[in-house]
C-alpha cells in the first residue's frame, strides 16, 4: 500500500536550522513585499510563519479535482461532501473515526480499503460519479494495471496473493506470496515490494505472471521510470539508477541529507518522479527528478516544518501535482504545482484529510 503519514512531536523551526543546517525561504515569490504578505496571510492557513505551512498564490477558479477521503467523496470547486454507500460502518472501533481506511486511484477509478477490528482489509471500487462502493475482495490492497492485487495473510508463514478487476472478476488466481514481501505498486517492469527479513530490507520486482518469481532484487525501491529502477542501498546513501535492459548503473546524488525518502510517484508522461522526504522530527519535504535531465527540483514552499498528521502527492492526467497536507497549526491544505512553476497554487479545505487520499480530475484535459 502507499501510505505517506506520520505523527511525532513537533519541533521549534529554530532548533531544526541550527541542528540540521535546513535553510528555510519564506515564500515571497518574487514580487513585492505587500503582495508577498497577502499571499502569505491569503494561502498559508492560519500560521504566520511560512516554514509552517504550505505558501504560494491562491488557488482560485475551478481545479476539476475530487478527492476520496475515507467514506466521503469531496467535490473541491462545489465545496461539497458526499457519503460513498455500502462501506463498513466502522463498529467494533472506539470511537468509529480510528478504523483505517486507504484510497488510491486506480485508473480512471478509486479503490478503498477498510481495515476492520481483526486487521483483515476488504476492498471496494468507486467508479467517478458514483457514490456506491463496489466490493471486489480481500487483502492488503497494492494498484495495479486494470485492477487491484490483494495480499492476504492466513498465517504467520501462508500468504496468498490474486488480482481482481474493478468489476470483482479474478484476474489472478489466489496463490502462494512469500510473507516477507510487502507490495507498493504495479509498473510495467512487474510488481514492486519490499522484502524484510531479520530487520534487514530490501526493495524486490516480481513477475507479473508468476508473483514467486523475483525479477529483480535491489536496494530499497524508490520509483520505476520504464525499464529503469531507482533505488538506494540504505538509510542516507546516494541513488542508483539501473537500467534493466542494459544492465548499466549510475549514481544520483541525493537531493538532500536530511529525511527518508518514500516511494515515488512518477508524472502521466514518465518525465518526473516526485519523491516525498518524511522525517519523525515532522520535516516535509519533496523533491522531483527529471528522469531525462537527472536534475533535482524541490517543490516550492517545501520543506514544511509543522506537526504533519497526514499526506497524499499524487500526479492528475493533464500534468498538475497535487499536494495534501494535514498541519497543525495550518489545517488542511491542497496545492497544485506544474514542474517549472516558480510556486505553488494553494487553497485551504475545510474537510478533514487521511493519510492516503485518491485524487480524481474531471477537466478537459484530464479526459
Amino acid at each position: 500500500m502507499n501510505l505517506i503519514g506520520y505523527r511525532g512531536v513537533r519541533i521549534r523551526r529554530l532548533s531544526l536550522i541550527v541542528a540540521f543546517g535546513l535553510v528555510l525561504v519564506a515564500c515571497t515569490g518574487g514580487v513585492a513585499p505587500d503582495a508577498a504578505e497577502t499571499i502569505a496571510v491569503e494561502a498559508c492557513g492560519e500560521s504566520s510563519d511560512p516554514a509552517e505551512s504550505l505558501c504560494g498564490a491562491a488557488l482560485e477558479g475551478p481545479t476539476g479535482l475530487v478527492l476520496i477521503v475515507a467514506d466521503s467523496v469531496i467535490d473541491v470547486d462545489a465545496d461539497s461532501q458526499r457519503l460513498i454507500e455500502g462501506l463498513p460502518d466502522g463498529s467494533g472501533f472506539v470511537p468509529p473515526a480510528e478504523q483505517p481506511v486507504w484510497a488510491q486511484r486506480v485508473g480512471s477509478d478509486a479503490v478503498i480499503g477498510v481495515g476492520d477490528s481483526s486487521g483483515r482489509w476488504e476492498v471496494f471500487a468507486v467508479r467517478p460519479g458514483s457514490l456506491r462502493a463496489i466490493p471486489v475482495g480481500f487483502g492488503s490492497p497494492t494498484p495495479g494495471l486494470g485492477g487491484v492485487w490483494l495480499r492476504e495473510k492466513i498465517s504467520v508463514d501462508d500468504c496468498r496473493l490474486s488480482k481482481v478487476g474493478l468489476d470483482g472478476t479474478t484476474r489472478y488466481e489466489p496463490s502462494p506470496t512469500d510473507c516477507s514481501v510487502s507490495f507498493i505498486a504495479e509498473t510495467s517492469l512487474g510488481l514492486v515490494g519490499q522484502r524484510e527479513v531479520d530487520g534487514a530490507l530490501s526493495g524486490v520486482i516480481v513477475d507479473l505472471e508468476d508473483p514467486s518469481t523475483t525479477l529483480f532484487e535491489v536496494g530499497m525501491i524508490r520509483g520505476v521510470i520504464g525499464s529503469r529502477v531507482l533505488h538506494q542501498a540504505g538509510g542516507g546513501s546516494d541513488f542508483a539508477l539501473l537500467d534493466t535492459i542494459t544492465g548499466e548503473e549510475i549514481t544520483i546524488d541525493l537531493p538532500v541529507r536530511f529525511g527518508q525518502p518514500g516511494y515515488g510517484q512518477l508524472s502521466p508522461d514518465g518525465r518526473y518522479l516526485a519523491i516525498p522526504f518524511k522525517s519523525p522530527l515532522q520535516v516535509f519535504d519533496i523533491w522531483v527528478l527529471d528522469t531525462e535531465a537527472l536534475q533535482w527540483t524541490r517543490v516550492p514552499s517545501t520543506p514544511v516544518t509543522a506537526f504533519v498528521k497526514a499526506t497524499t502527492i499524487a500526479w492528475v492526467p493533464d500534468g498538475r501535482l497535487v499536494i495534501l497536507l494535514t498541519l497543525e497549526p495550518a489545517g488542511h491544505q491542497l496545492a497544485t504545482w506544474t514542474p517549472g512553476d516558480p510556486e505553488l497554487q494553494v487553497r485551504q479545505l475545510d474537510y478533514a484529510l487521511d493519510a492516503s487520499v485518491a485524487v480524481w480530475c474531471t477537466t478537459n484535459e484530464c479526459e
